[in-house]
């Protein structure tokens, strides 16, 4: 009780910090402060309030009403974050400008060139601060269009290179990933049913949840949500293992839902499917966040382990994260595949992705083993996409 305490308070001084700062930039953008009062109040009233209220179920996504008010307070998590860094961007432009030009003009000044300094500098203010709304607003208005849109379909063709070496005759087999789609208070009914759709034309052999499915609890909306992937047919089998959301609402009973709607668990799991006189060799692990809600750490070494001394043709890995590739390649997987950073899911923050980690997304070689990391099916809090596209990943392997 305490932590949620202290979560709040935390959370609250943040947002007062971020309104205060937001007011302190509109005051550039408009004429009179009341004009920024204003603003910020309907600001307030736009952002703060709906989520506030979802959170504390006042409001539902399930009502029309209750669903465009929601996703407009997501939506403008978009606009102040652009806000946010740009105006950081600027002010650390204009600071480094003025210590610059400070230390090249002379002392000595008089009053009237003083003054017209102030008024080229406030005139300067304004015109930046609005360039900055401004271009906050067309970001986060494009981002969402991207984001609601069907994710497009990316193609990644591998071979194994045991055809190679071994002068083995191939066979093809094909799958979908999907990834850190986030159902819940946005991610509604239309989009799970243009998503199954489009999956379907893709026809594929198999089908895997990369984890972060999901911002709810399974109730019966998010079932009937989900429901539309039920309706996908792979006929080699469809398959999951958890993210660190999974467990924030729930990972015990969101592997009871997704087994319902046709998808077999692999977290800590082995799976050994002949496909075409194949033997390809499915490995799963739970996300790292299992250790912070009371499950023992699990190591992949332990899970393969227990097929070992078998030959497989094709050995795909799936965890959530990025990580453990090193372990992965050591012991001989031909793919991992993986989700978790969305890319950075939109301009700037892919470039800060790009930064923390390795392997951010796309499609990497690990010492002789293919990495591919999903950007992302859907998107979390903020819909928006600019720059980082979200997609259903289609695979075409020879073995």
């Amino acid at each position: 009780m305490l932590r949620v305490l202290m979560f709040y308070v935390i959370f609250t001084l943040l947002n007062v910090g971020v309104y205060y700062f937001l007011y302190k930039k509109s005051r550039y953008v408009f004429q009179t402060k009341k004009m920024s009062q204003v603003f910020i109040l309907i600001f307030l009233l736009v952002q703060s309030v709906p989520l506030t209220l979802y959170r504390f179920g006042i409001i539902q996504a399930e009502k029309s009403f209750g669903h465009f008010w929601i996703f407009l307070g997501y939506s403008c998590m978009s606009f102040l974050s652009y806000i946010i860094v740009f105006s950081l961007f600027y002010d650390l432009g204009t600071f480094s400008w003025n210590i610059f030009k400070r230390n090249k003009r002379n002392e000595k000044k008089d009053s009237e060139k003083d003054d017209a300094g102030m008024e080229r500098r406030e005139f300067i203010k304004k015109i930046g601060a609005r360039s900055i709304f401004g271009t906050a607003l067309l970001g986060a208005s494009t981002g969402t269009v991207k984001a609601t849109q069907v994710p497009p379909v990316k193609r990644v063709i591998l071979k194994s290179k045991k055809i190679d070496n071994e002068k083995k005759e191939a066979k093809d087999f094909t799958f979908v990933q999907i990834s850190d789609l986030h159902a819940g208070p946005t991610i509604r009914d239309s989009m799970l049913e243009k998503l199954s759709d489009e999956i379907k034309k893709l026809k594929p052999d198999l089908l895997f949840l990369t984890g972060d499915m999901i911002d709810a609890i399974p109730d019966t909306n998010m079932m009937r949500i989900l429901g539309n992937l039920k309706k996908i047919d792979a006929p080699l089998g469809k398959f999951f293992v958890s993210g660190n959301h999974e467990y924030y609402w729930g990972a015990e009973r969101w592997s009871r839902a997704f087994q319902t709607l046709g998808f077999e668990d692999l977290d800590n799991k082995n799976k050994v499917l002949e496909v075409n006189g194949k033997r390809i060799l499915l490995t799963g692990i739970q996300d790292r966040a299992a250790r912070h809600f009371g499950r023992s750490r699990s190591e992949l070494a332990q899970i393969s382990s227990r097929v070992s001394g078998e030959q497989f043709d094709y050995k795909i890995f799936l965890n959530h994260r990025p990580e453990l590739y090193e372990e992965a390649s050591r012991l001989g997987y031909d793919l991992q595949m993986s989700g978790h950073t969305h890319g950075g899911q939109f301009f700037p923050w892919n470039i800060v992705v790009n930064i923390i980690y390795r392997y951010p997304k796309g499609l990497y070689e690990h010492k002789g083993m293919n990495v591919y990391v999903n950007p992302g099916t859907g998107y979390w809090g903020p819909p928006n996409r600019l720059g980082v596209p979200n997609e259903i990943t289609f695979f075409k392997v020879s073995c």
